[in-house]
């Protein structure tokens, strides 16, 4: 399960299992459900990584069909990022503030990004030199967030390093790694910006946040 927060305050979350994509008010009541079991447009297979957008609109990871489905606050299906010849270990995903979609591609090794439109902009690492730094590349980006200057933060699950970004793409510096000590990681996975811009991540060996 993985979960987001609108800015209206509604909580989202998508269910593996189930398939579907719950939401509840702020203080956790239940209000509707939507998704569910499929390839059609609009459903999903075991859906992962969850964001809400500024305008409210709810990207998800279907990780069964490799695509991004995007819905309404109120669970209205109204478009997906073409995933087929792009995606095929998607399980991140985040919009920054110029509204590019950006998805993690962990069996790959790769970031790719989306306009709102459906439109593949770019990937990195690529030849150009966009991407992870050459002396010791990102080897399984798991989750992706963005703060509200553009900058790009991924949790790398098999290096143990948060890696960040520019707007641009462009690598700033790593931080994290493996260990049990205070600032250390092992494996981590969930990553998100709050409105300090402070970065929380979920730090899975060591079970802590």
């Amino acid at each position: 399960m993985f979960v987001a927060v609108g800015g209206k305050g509604g909580i989202f979350v998508s269910d593996f299992d189930t398939h579907f994509i719950y939401k509840y008010d702020e203080a956790g009541r239940y209000v509707r459900r939507f998704g569910g079991p499929g390839r059609s447009v609009g459903k999903l297979g075991h859906p992962e990584g969850i964001c809400v957008d500024s305008s409210g609109h709810i990207m998800v990871v279907d990780q069964d069909n490799q695509r991004v489905v995007m819905y309404t606050g109120r669970g209205l299906y109204f478009g997906d990022e073409p995933g087929t010849g792009k995606l095929r270990g998607a399980r991140g995903v985040a919009v920054s503030p110029d509204n590019k979609i950006w998805v993690a591609d962990r069996a790959k090794s790769r970031l790719q990004v989306y306009s709102m439109e459906g439109a593949h902009l770019y990937q990195f690492p690529q030849a150009t030199g966009l991407g992870y730094p050459s002396k010791r590349p990102s080897d399984t980006p798991m989750f992706v967030a963005v703060d509200g200057k553009g900058d790009i933060f991924v949790s790398d699950f098999d290096t143990h390093f948060i890696y960040k970004y520019d707007e641009a793409g462009r690598y700033v510096m790593r931080f994290g790694g493996p260990g049990r000590s205070v600032g250390k990681l092992g494996h981590p996975e969930g990553i998100c910006v709050d409105s300090s811009g402070q970065l929380i991540v979920v730090d899975k060996d060591n079970q802590r946040v």
